[in-house]
C-alpha cells in the first residue's frame, strides 16, 4: 500500500509545502496586473470567488499570485 500525500501539498520536489503559504514557482509571473488587481479586490469583497477557463491558461498561477500579492 503506497503512503497518501502530505496534507496542504507538497512542493515541487516532493517535500511538504509550508501551510498558509502559496507555492514558489520557478519562473517570473509577467503580465495580467489587471487581472491580478481585480482578483485581489474581490477577495476583499467577496466570500467565495471562481477563476474559470480552459485547461493550461494559467488559473492556478493567478490565484497564486494574487494570494501572494494580498499577503504582503
Amino acid at each position: 500500500m503506497t503512503e497518501a500525500p502530505p496534507r496542504g501539498g507538497a512542493t515541487r520536489d516532493g517535500g511538504p509545502q509550508a501551510r498558509g503559504r502559496p507555492p514558489a514557482f520557478l519562473s517570473r509571473f509577467i503580465g495580467r496586473r489587471v487581472e491580478v488587481a481585480e482578483l485581489a479586490q474581490l477577495v476583499g469583497e467577496r466570500r467565495l470567488i471562481t477563476v474559470s477557463g480552459t485547461g493550461g491558461g494559467g488559473k492556478t498561477r493567478l490565484a497564486s499570485e494574487v494570494l501572494g500579492a494580498i499577503a504582503v
